[in-house]
């Protein structure tokens, strides 16, 4: 009876220590994701369906993102493998372009979609240029978010 508590309790705190554990990285690994780009020009990445025409990353090279940064979702835990150079801002399908971004916890993957539409937008109606646009999502994309959004990464202050 003693070892099934002890098993009982080992099991609690794990749970409990994932539970508590901090929010994974929002921010990619800039030696792991550097931010590729294909040779998409202005007017193919604003032509109508581009993304949705680029878009091809295999399951493999999504478990290699996650490999590369030593994730292993836990139960419950969900990624978005994402571009970070979106690809409607000409950004390519390789590793040096992917990276695991948590759904869950500060700066999701949706407050760097709404970054994207943003950057697009812009791109699109020639207020910048892509590759100005590219280089600051890639420099730094919470920052970007920053300035044409507003706040976000609301969930643990940011």
């Amino acid at each position: 009876m003693t070892a099934k508590i002890v098993v009982t309790a080992a099991v609690f705190a794990a749970l409990h220590a994932i539970s508590a554990a901090p929010p994974r990285a929002v921010r990619p690994d800039p030696r792991l994701t550097p931010g590729a780009a294909t040779n998409a020009t202005t007017a193919d990445v604003c032509r109508p369906g581009y993304a949705r025409q680029a878009r091809s990353v295999p399951a493999s090279l999504k478990r290699q993102a996650l490999a590369e940064y030593g994730i292993v979702p836990l139960p419950g835990e969900r990624f978005e493998i994402d571009h970070l150079v979106p690809l409607e801002l000409g950004g390519a399908n390789t590793l040096a372009n992917l990276w695991p971004q948590p759904y869950a916890g500060a700066w999701t993957a949706g407050e760097k979609d709404r970054l994207e539409n943003a950057l697009h937008r812009e791109v699109c109606a020639g207020q910048e240029p892509l590759s100005d646009a590219q280089q600051e999502i890639r420099a730094d994309w919470i920052g970007a978010y920053t300035r044409r959004c507003g706040a976000g990464g609301h969930l643990y202050g940011y």
